[in-house]
């Protein structure tokens, strides 16, 4: 046929048809052009496989409260709002609701350098913003406030410490917490406190300069030796009189109560009817003994 012909009905025609056609056809073997989907060719004669996120390319990072694309999408940053200029950014989205979030990872100026990886959000409302971006933090970063020990400058409370950052003083000796410290009377204010206490009981050894003996004795209910004699109304008696005239007398001494007894390292002899008792007075504080004669 040289000329154009509608037939109204189904025709056959055994020698085929050779031309271009316009309309749809029912069934095809596959398709005239291949198409991708997502980066895998399609052309409808075989199955594929999509086994890769393809890249939307360089999508300009979201702001205030601007929403993206439903699923899971990957954008290549590159000089556009990211918080590094080069990396790629993995973008998820839900299906109905509005809350999304997006992983941002790094490309390193250098190579086999570590970068670093950040991360955001927005809540499920059309009017939420984005939230800052928030560094992830890995073994190969370096965290603001801590040095390569792992010396962290934080706030709050440790449980534990090697020492006190700042040493403090205690009665103005340094402590820091590090080494046990004394303090001596001098850093506790109490030297002064023990001279005056030194000075109302004695300022030597031997207590030789206490003044007013006597009445030292006599208060603390004490008594003290003497030397050589002992006063009577009959005038100084030596000790050795005041022994041999109780003798004499068929006396003794006998430990009653508070007296002195005269005598500087005295041998003082006591003679209560056939016993002898020897007492060595020191000079130092004695207990008292008074003379009583029956």
């Amino acid at each position: 046929m040289s000329t154009a012909n509608t037939w109204s009905a189904r025709q056959t025609f055994n020698g085929g048809i050779t031309g271009a056609l316009t309309g749809n056809a029912d069934t095809a073997t596959k398709l005239k052009t291949a198409i991708n989907i997502n980066g895998v060719r399609f052309d409808g004669s075989a199955d594929i496989n999509i086994n890769t996120l393809v890249s939307r390319g360089r999508v300009t990072a979201l702001r205030a409260n601007a929403q993206g694309t439903s699923g899971i999408q990957l954008y290549e940053a590159y000089n556009n709002g990211y918080p590094s200029p080069y990396g790629n950014v993995l973008h998820l989205k839900g299906a109905t609701a509005a809350g999304e979030g997006e992983l941002f990872i790094g490309w390193s100026g250098t190579s086999g350098a570590h970068a670093p990886v950040h991360i955001r959000s927005r809540r499920d409302t059309d009017s939420a913003n984005w939230s800052e971006w928030a560094q992830v933090y890995t073994s190969k970063d370096s965290v603001p406030g801590v040095n390569a020990k792992g010396n962290q400058d934080t706030s709050g409370n440790a449980a534990t410490a090697t020492k006190l950052q700042t040493a403090c003083t205690i009665n103005g000796v340094s402590f820091d917490g590090s080494k046990n410290i004394e303090l001596t009377a001098e850093d506790l204010n109490l030297e002064q406190t023990v001279e005056l206490a030194a000075g109302a009981l004695q300022k030597n050894q031997n207590g030789a300069d206490i003044p007013g003996k006597d009445t030292f004795t006599k208060n603390i209910g004490a008594c003290r030796a003497f030397h050589s004699s002992i006063s009577t109304g009959a005038g100084n008696w030596t000790t050795a009189q005041l022994i041999e005239w109780l003798d004499s007398q068929g006396h003794s001494i006998t430990h009653t109560g508070c007296a002195n007894v005269h005598g500087h390292t005295a041998i003082i002899k006591l003679l209560p009817i056939l016993a002898v008792e020897l007492f060595i007075l020191q000079v130092a504080l004695l207990r008292l003994w008074v003379i009583k004669v029956p």
